[in-house]
């Protein structure tokens, strides 16, 4: 993942994760949708926010449990 996608979802989650933790997965996969909406609409590709990071889906799963961008691995 470039450092710019990083920053970009970094600074989204923390305008749109809600404050409580969750596993539902119809909130994650639309917290992911709308995160990829909003990158493409910034010049981010979803080919950029991949390069090395898990899906989108996975991302937004780890960080409503942790409330936060999962660490890098």
């Amino acid at each position: 993942m470039s450092r710019r996608a990083r920053k970009f979802l970094e600074s989204w989650m923390d305008d749109n994760l809600p404050e409580n933790p969750s596993a539902d997965p119809g909130l994650i996969g639309d917290l992911a949708d709308r995160a990829a909406e909003d990158a493409a609409e910034v010049g981010i590709p979803d080919e950029e926010i991949r390069e090395e990071a898990k899906s989108l889906f996975a991302i937004m799963a780890e960080a409503l449990a942790n409330k936060g961008f999962p660490p890098t691995t």
